[in-house]
């Protein structure tokens, strides 16, 4: 990016057949210096081990034809994963650079189909309904899980799943009991962050929600 204040690297992220590459920011140092506000922190700089294990879990689904619709999609891994595979994607996010970085990854990866929508949770666009709807480390703040759910309930198909990935914060627990009080019914599967290739790599949470009244399609 033009006048980039901070370097940049590109993550090699293995997957059965198949290796991706996915540039992020070595460091945000110099775009937190930037910030001036909370939603000016450079979370979406960075390629965190939530992204790194929903794409391995996608990466084991057969995705043809579903419509997707990725929320904070960052530098993009998750849905470049899911449109591989076969997906209609659409990423969202609320930072310009962020949609501008994930769209340099899909090239870089000779994914072009993927589709880009700039969005904030708390002023979220009507964008039609989902088959699959997913987040990598999404749900750290507690004060937009309304939001979220909103989206949610707003977007995804009856038939639908909601598939977030979360490394095991606090709030992932409040916002899936939320949920679940809400009539909406999940599951937690463990996935390695590395896809496997470490003893110590982290284990992140895909937490898999569908919602009321629905049931799971496959």
């Amino acid at each position: 990016m033009e006048g980039d204040p901070a370097p940049r690297v590109v993550h090699e992220i293995p997957l059965p057949g198949r290796r991706l590459h996915i540039e992020a920011y070595a460091s945000t140092d110099a775009l937190l210096e930037r910030a001036v506000t909370a939603d000016d922190i450079p979370f979406w700089a960075e390629l965190w081990p939530a992204s790194r294990a929903l794409a391995g879990w996608l990466w084991r689904q057969d995705l043809r034809r579903l419509r997707v619709l990725e929320l904070g999609c960052g530098v993009g891994l998750a849905g470049i994963a899911a449109a591989l595979r076969g997906a209609r994607v659409l990423q969202t996010d609320y930072v310009p650079e962020a949609l501008a970085l994930a769209r340099v990854n899909a090239r870089r990866n000779g994914c072009r189909s993927i589709t880009r929508r700039l969005a904030d949770w708390r002023r979220f666009p009507d964008l039609g309904r989902f088959d699959l709807i997913l987040g990598a480390d999404i749900l750290y703040e507690p004060r937009l899980h309304g939001c979220l759910a909103g989206i949610l309930e707003r977007h995804l198909e009856p038939t639908g799943r909601a598939v977030l990935a979360d490394p095991g914060r606090l709030g992932a627990e409040r916002f899936v009991a939320a949920m679940e009080a809400l009539g909406w019914r999940w599951r937690l599967e463990e996935w390695p962050a590395g896809g496997g290739n470490r003893r110590d790599e982290p284990v992140v949470d895909i937490l898999v929600l569908t919602p009321p009244g629905g049931r799971e399609a496959g």
